[in-house]
């Protein structure tokens, strides 16, 4: 949450508030990165690199501003990337750098909260009321490049997160975050054709964190408990509607192979109170080796129990709550615990902040099992007990194979079906198989307690048969058929 007085959060909600908004630009500020990599055009043409003159800046008031608009949209385990749209009657180009304060007068003076540092990346002349409109994005827009590996191997989480920062121009601003110390061994990212911010993203992902841009840094973050609670009088008799509620958060899945291969941590005592709330993540490059499971105890340290409301919340503003703050609404008898993951600041004909949030674009409510259904086929692996187990019911049949844990020593692998029929050729242990024509060969083969038939017609029977150790043993020929026991 940013800091304000108590006056300013007082002041803010006032039917007869004075507000400010102060905009600075550094005009022709370009960016170029490395290796040709432009993320900045206009018409087509390449941007050349200059730097800020941060002596030569022009500061346009509220006077002069005709609309602005702070835009921040995100969601749980991903980048957020805020936008900022405003006209005004200065021209400046296409790679300035932009600083968007928002004022209310407080005992006579104003009380600025600084909304952040954005790069403009489009601009538009409005002929009737000759004004431009731009639209620009925080410094998360120089991550918008094609990813290159620069990592010295191993690392650790935390170096290949600060080398793709690094890379990209971007400064860090965190020393540690869930599993910053999981090693490292190669680039996960090899034959993949992303941008750094999809690095980001997968980076971000396996923390059981978001990231972002807060004070012109990159952060990575959890759900903030910001011990604040606002009232009806910060939204007055306009929107505000709230629908169930989400979590709490209980089970992490990870999934690949098209969902084949499944590993889950989850917390049974919640499940059974409240049922499952699932975050799945699916296709992650960090989670490809055998150790993937080591990410889930600290993940699951972030995201275990999260519970919000889902909202939808259109108040006479507020303007100092900040990215992944939780924070609750009480309207009469009733108080909702909310977590801020989108925000609208519009300052046009007056202030006006909608706040919403909904559900997680990864999860899936009531995954009760992990496993891979297709009609009355299931195949499940679950990793974190080192098991696999196959289902096959269909037509009152049922077959259930289960491969433990230690089945790597050969010491227990089970099948239980009323029949099994295997098609191909069948090999055990390189001494019996059968091939695709049914024939069966036995290398020295000991059988015992038992009789062989052959059903086949011997239009010629000639053999030999010696056995010294069994003397009492019987051989049969009748009507063609050669029976031994």
């Amino acid at each position: 949450m940013k800091q304000v007085s108590n006056d300013y959060k007082n002041q803010i909600k006032e039917m007869g508030r004075e507000i400010d908004s102060i905009i600075t630009y550094y005009n022709h500020y370009k960016m170029i990165t490395e290796n040709g990599h432009y993320i900045l055009t206009e018409n087509g043409v390449k941007i050349n690199t200059e730097h800020i003159n941060s002596s030569s800046y022009v500061e346009i008031g509220a006077e002069d501003t005709y609309s602005s608009k702070v835009i921040t949209h995100g969601s749980l385990l991903k980048t957020m990337m805020r936008e900022f749209d405003f006209e005004v009657r200065q021209e400046m180009n296409v790679g300035s750098i932009v600083n968007y304060k928002f004022g209310v007068k407080v005992n006579g003076e104003y009380e600025y909260v600084d909304l952040g540092n954005f790069i403009v990346q489009e601009k538009e002349y409005n002929e009737d009321t000759s004004t431009f409109s731009y639209k620009a994005y925080d410094m998360m827009l120089k991550s918008m490049i094609p990813y290159k590996d620069t990592a010295t191997y191993p690392t650790t989480l935390y170096g290949l997160l600060n080398s793709v920062l690094e890379y990209c121009g971007i400064e860090i601003g965190v020393s540690e975050f869930p599993n910053s110390e999981r090693d490292i061994y190669d680039n996960p990212f090899t034959g993949m054709d992303i941008t750094c911010r999809d690095a980001l993203d997968f980076i971000t992902e396996v923390t059981g964190c978001s990231s972002y841009i807060q004070d012109g840094v990159f952060i990575i973050n959890g759900p903030s408990d910001t011990n604040l609670t606002l009232y009806a009088d910060s939204f007055k008799d306009t929107n505000v509607k709230f629908s169930k509620v989400y979590g709490p958060i209980n089970s992490i899945l990870f999934s690949r192979s098209e969902d084949l291969d499944i590993i889950e941590i989850k917390d049974d005592a919640s499940i059974e109170e409240n049922g499952v709330t699932q975050i799945k993540i699916k296709d992650n490059p960090l989670l490809e080796d055998n150790d993937r499971s080591d990410y889930f105890e600290e993940m699951f340290g972030v995201l275990d129990g999260l519970t919000y409301s889902i909202n939808d919340l259109s108040s006479v503003g507020i303007t100092y709550l900040d990215y992944m703050d939780l924070f609750d609404v009480n309207i009469g008898d009733n108080t909702y615990n909310c977590l801020l993951l989108n925000d609208e600041i519009n300052v046009e004909q007056g202030l006006e902040e909608t706040i919403f949030t909904e559900q997680a674009s990864e999860s899936v409510d009531e995954y009760i099992t992990s496993d891979v259904s297709v009609d009355d086929v299931s195949f499940v692996v679950d990793k974190a007990n080192k098991q696999i187990v196959l289902k096959v019911d269909s037509d009152g049949k049922l077959a259930l194979a289960e491969l433990k844990q230690d089945a790597d020593t050969g010491t227990e692998f089970n099948v239980k079906a009323d029949n099994i029929k295997l098609e191909g050729y069948t090999t055990i242990n390189n001494g019996f198989s059968v091939d695709l024509n049914g024939n069966m060969a036995c290398n020295n083969a000991n059988i015992t307690g038992g009789i062989i038939k052959m059903s086949s017609t011997i239009s010629n029977p000639a053999f030999t048969l010696q056995s010294s150790e069994y003397p009492t043993l019987h051989t049969e020929i009748t009507g063609g058929h050669l029976g031994i026991y």
